[in-house]
């Protein structure tokens, strides 16, 4: 995913673009690993920009 529109925390962001999706479930997603930027795990505090 190209984050497009929004500046701030990555796990609000990820809730922001997916409604199906919780801030909790994102945090945990974060947590284990499973969401990389770069190819690198980051974590939920990560702050995240347009084209990121």
């Amino acid at each position: 995913m190209t984050i497009t529109t929004e500046t701030g925390r990555l796990d609000k962001v990820i809730a922001d673009h997916f409604p199906d999706i919780s801030r909790s479930q994102a945090q945990k997603w974060l947590a284990a690993g499973l969401v990389t930027l770069g190819g690198k795990a980051v974590k939920g505090k990560e702050k995240v920009a347009p084209g990121t």
